[in-house]
């Protein structure tokens, strides 16, 4: 957003037949730990309850999975201390 509070990323794999990945993320708005939200929808999930992730300090690597065909709807806040 314009005043830095959040992100979002919107993934999609349409084709990657093993659907791991690794997210790395740098350069975040914010210097301090970062909540992440994963929401995803594949043939197994339909937008299904958050996998939620906290990390140490920006920048950082996740994995993720995502099945072909799928989604993924990534939110990032900054952690709230």
């Amino acid at each position: 957003n314009t005043n830095g509070s959040s992100a979002a990323i919107l993934l999609s794999n349409t084709a990657a037949a093993r659907g791991n990945f690794q997210l790395a993320l740098a350069n975040l708005p914010w210097p301090a730990r970062t909540h992440v939200e994963i929401r995803r929808v594949s043939a197994a999930e339909s937008f299904d309850p958050p996998l939620v992730i906290t990390n140490t300090a920006d920048p950082f690597t996740m994995p993720l999975q995502l099945p072909s065909p799928g989604v993924a709807l990534i939110r990032l806040r900054p952690v709230q201390d």
